[in-house]
Parts: structure tokens; sequence; C-alpha cells
């Protein structure tokens, strides 16, 4: 009995030895690879609120005259005279645009359409009684629309900051009224008005800061500067327009306008592109 208790013994203990237990733990090697950062690429479209203001460099400017009537130029010498006007308004209007990523560098174009309605006017006078002569100047700047190109630096995952630049074209109004006014018999009264509306073609350049809060959607900041151009509004002398009958007389004149604005807007943007 002994004996077999010594040969039981011995056996275990040779099992054990044999085989051990099993103490490993396993470990997961895998790396995690970083999460890809936010593509820009692919088509977009979106919104943007805004205010324009702006500047409208007028030059005004009388031939000669001797006839009595509306006559800042006082007799047979001609006139002129120079301003600023000042338009501003909101904005409020939509984009679309297209995006290609490689690697950090983004370059893409854009069209956007924005609707404003910011006017400003001038008076100048009275001049010469009893016949007090008086010169309005006006301009409104109406929609504006952009094609341009824009290059961007992806700052970090989610944060695109750009610069851009193009083809700018709006719709602008211009007019002046001359005006002559007696003191001594209001019958007299005399006015001749002339207005103008068209679409001019200029440039803008500006930039933006975009952020990607998702892979949707995207919200930004941006400004604009805008050049419309210069154009020109000329009448020829005649009569105006009078309660007497007498029909005054006006000056042959010319109204040239150099229109250019600022925009700055808030743009929110749903991309359809992605990672």
């Amino acid at each position: 009995m002994r004996t077999l208790a010594v040969v039981l013994c011995f056996l275990l203990a040779r099992n054990a030895i044999a085989s051990p237990p099993d103490y490993d733990v396993a470990v997961d090697t895998t790396i995690p690879l970083a999460t890809a950062p936010s593509n820009w690429g692919g088509w977009y479209v979106g919104g943007s609120v805004g205010f324009s203001w702006g500047s409208s460099d007028v030059s005004y400017e009388q031939e000669p005259f001797s006839v009595f009537g509306f006559d800042f130029a006082r007799s047979d010498s001609g006139f002129g005279l120079t301003n600023k006007l000042h338009p501003k308004s909101g904005t409020g209007g939509l984009q679309a645009g297209y995006d290609f990523q490689r690697g950090q560098i983004v370059l893409g174009v854009v069209t956007d359409f924005d609707y404003r309605n910011g006017s400003a006017k001038t008076l100048t006078g009275p001049m010469f009684p009893p016949l007090n002569d008086f010169l309005s100047i006006s301009t409104v700047h109406e929609w504006l629309g952009t094609a341009r190109v824009r290059a961007g630096l992806q700052l970090c995952k989610a944060c695109l900051l750009y610069t851009t630049g193009g083809l700018a074209y709006g719709r602008v109004h211009h007019a002046h009224v001359q005006t002559s006014v007696t003191i001594i018999d209001r019958s007299f009264d005399s006015h001749r008005a002339f207005s103008e509306s068209q679409t001019k073609v200029g440039w803008t350049v500006g930039g933006g800061l975009e952020y990607r809060f998702n892979q949707t959607w995207s919200i930004g900041a941006e400004y604009l500067y805008v050049d419309l151009g210069s154009d020109t509004v000329k009448t020829g002398a005649g009569a105006g327009n009078d309660l007497s009958g007498y029909e005054l007389f006006y000056p042959a004149t010319t109204v040239s306008y150099d229109d250019t604005s600022s925009i700055a807007r808030v743009v929110l943007n749903y991309r359809f592109g992605g990672p």
C-alpha cells in the first residue's frame, strides 16, 4: 500500500512537470489606424446671408450754358463736380460648387447669386436765386452674381482656409434729376430726370474660412471685394418738364459712375462628397 502511494505521487509529479500550467495571456498586437482626415472633394450646394457696403464714385459734367433755366455753370462756363455715394444693405443668396483635394491642397470652382438693395443719394444746391437750381444724383446696387475659382489649405481635419477670385456681374440703377425752383412763382418750377438700369460685368477677389462639422455639412465666413467698373449716362441739351409751359432750358450733361462694393457673409453648405 505504501509502495502504491509512492508510485501515484511520482506519476502526478511527472505529469505536472511535463504539462506546466498555461499562464500566457493573448495580447492584441494590432496597431489602430489613425482616423482619416475629412475629404473636401465633391459637389456641394448651400445658402448665405450677410451685409454689403459699397461706393459709387460719381463725376458730373455740364457743358457751357447761357440760356435762362437750369444754370449751375453760370452763363458760358462749364461746370463739374465729383461725389461719392455709399449704398449698403443686407444680402442673401444661394451657391453651388465643386472641390478637388490632393493632400492638404483643395482646389475648386463656385458660383453664387445674391439679392441686395443698397441705395444712396446726394443733393447739390440751391444755386443763384431767384431761380434755385438743384441737382440730385442717386445709385442703387441691386442683385449680384459671381463665377469664381478657389484655392485652399486644409489647416486641420475639419478646417479649410481659402482664397477666391473671378468674374462678377450685377444689376445697378443710376439716376440724376435737374430741378429749377423759383421763389417768386412756383408755377415756373421745372425739372428734368434721367435714369438707367443695366447689368455690369467686373471682377471679384476675396477669401474665407470653412469648418466641416460632419461629412455632410459645413459652415464658413467669407469676404468678397467686387468691382463692377464704370458706366456713363449722357443727356443732351433740352427743355424740362414744368407747370408754366415756358419749358425752361437744360444743358447737356455727362454723369459717370464707378461702382465697387464689399460683401461679408456666413455660408452654409450641404456636401455630397466624402472620404
